[in-house]
């Protein structure tokens, strides 16, 4: 990508093996397979991935997905590519890219939500993506919800139980539809206004989806909630008990209608956002100034 966002080459490679080191070379290898194509300089390099990401420091603190706990991520592979590297989760790619070119220009409080395999929030406040203390914030998918009577303590991946993406994240789904009708999920959305069994799994998924993010909605205000993911390509099969219970939630609970809207998203959405995260990184400017002696 170059200054002003646009893209000016690609490459994509498979990798086998999900270790860090395996990762760690696969990404080396396509930033110099794209170094070599240029003539340009290369100021840095985002990189970004389902889990709970230290933005700050550039570690993966934990991820479901790879089964990563604490992995430098950020600094190996800055000294393997002789670049800043830039870490971040999924959403908060998503997000930055919105700011800077999407959907988010403009507003100055977003919501963005990314439902797939894991559940995440990105937090944009004054149109810029916030983190929290060391990094890591917005893990809406490991929040508690309780939707499912006695059955709402499904183990999790992070060590709890009950948690949203028990209910509402792809792998959870999954394993829900193939227990009541083993169908494949993106069939059993296909065929979920005939079949009851399948419009509970995919409702329950939506309604606790929204449910959840209504309540992070009522305390942050925001102009607008953005969410994107994979499971938006189920369509009405969850979007629209997800639509219904944000809504219903959200009745009377702000001073202005919030703006939603659903976005598309697939590999080059996330390496697109992830270049934007070192875009935005790279121009960044302290609010903090050393004192000049001559009053504030």
């Amino acid at each position: 990508m170059n200054l002003v966002g646009e893209v000016v080459d690609h490459y994509a490679s498979t990798w086998r093996g999900r270790s860090p080191a395996a990762a760690e070379r696969a990404v080396a290898a396509a930033a110099k397979e794209l170094g070599s194509r240029t003539t340009s300089p290369v100021l840095g390099m985002g990189v970004t991935l389902s889990g709970v990401v230290d933005h700050d420091a550039g570690v993966v603190r934990h991820s479901g997905l790879f089964g990563w706990e604490d992995v430098p991520l950020g600094a190996t592979l800055s000294e393997r590519v002789g670049v800043p590297v830039t870490v971040d989760k999924l959403v908060n790619a998503l997000a930055s890219s919105l700011v800077l070119y999407g959907e988010g220009r403009g507003v100055r409080d977003m919501l963005v939500v990314s439902a797939g395999h894991s559940i995440g929030l990105g937090i944009v406040l004054g149109a810029q993506v916030r983190h929290g203390l060391g990094g890591p914030t917005g893990s809406l998918g490991h929040t508690s919800v309780s939707v499912l009577g006695g059955d709402d303590s499904r183990p999790c991946h992070c060590g709890a139980r009950g948690c949203l993406e028990t209910v509402a994240s792809e792998w959870a789904l999954r394993a829900e539809i193939e227990r009541v009708c083993g169908l494949g999920i993106d069939e059993a959305a296909e065929r979920a206004a005939d079949n009851e069994q399948v419009q509970r799994v995919f409702a329950v998924a939506g309604r606790a989806l929204g449910g959840a993010v209504a309540n992070i909605a009522k305390v942050i205000n925001p102009e607008r909630i953005v969410l994107g993911g994979e499971e938006t390509r189920l369509g009405p099969a969850i979007l629209e008990p997800f639509a219904k219970q944000l809504h219903h939630a959200l009745s009377g609970a702000t001073d202005h209608d919030i703006d939603v809207q659903v976005v598309s998203t697939d590999e080059q959405t996330w390496a697109y956002g992830a270049a934007c995260q070192s875009l935005t990184k790279l121009f960044q400017v302290s609010g903090a100034r050393e004192p000049d002696g001559e009053g504030a």
